[in-house]
């Protein structure tokens, strides 16, 4: 930081915005970026399960997607939370797998052609992606923890 000349005041050094290369140098606390890349997919979850309000079979997805979003939310507040991430992702994986057979013979056109289509293989295609979105995350969870090791309660959320 500058010493402030005369014409300067404190208050005004303290407007002035820091130069990248003291962002850059700071650190954040460890596991911040994570807890909020978390808690964003949180969101993200809780987001896609208010919207299959307006789907064909909304149950099945609302449950899933509330369930994903409180594996987020419970991560490193007990020592087996690694549990829901993995049963999550087992399921969403085998869902999607299942699924997958019927949209082999889109293009992506076809998919992101026009968003307010409803039914058939472009409905079950973008449910696909909702799954294999939600197994990313929830294999990242799992992953994370057992890097962590045994008993580490405490995973710098």
């Amino acid at each position: 930081m500058s010493v402030p000349s005369e014409s300067q005041t404190p208050q005004d050094d303290a407007r002035t915005p820091p130069s990248w290369s003291t962002l850059h140098a700071m650190k954040l606390p460890k596991g911040v970026v994570f807890a909020v890349l978390n808690h964003t997919m949180a969101l993200a979850m809780c987001s896609a399960a208010a919207l299959q309000w307006n789907d064909p079979d909304p149950g099945l997805w609302i449950a899933f997607y509330l369930a994903a979003a409180g594996a987020c939310l419970q991560t490193g507040r007990w020592s087996r939370d690694w549990l829901a991430p993995l049963a999550l992702t087992l399921f969403a994986a085998a869902w999607a797998l299942h699924l997958a057979p019927e949209i082999l013979h889109l293009s992506s056109q076809d998919l992101l052609g026009s968003m307010d289509q409803k039914g058939g293989a472009v409905e079950v295609a973008r449910e696909v992606g909702g799954l294999v979105l939600c197994t990313g995350w929830m294999s990242t969870l799992v992953v994370r923890r057992w890097r962590a090791g045994p008993g580490d309660t405490a995973d710098d959320t």
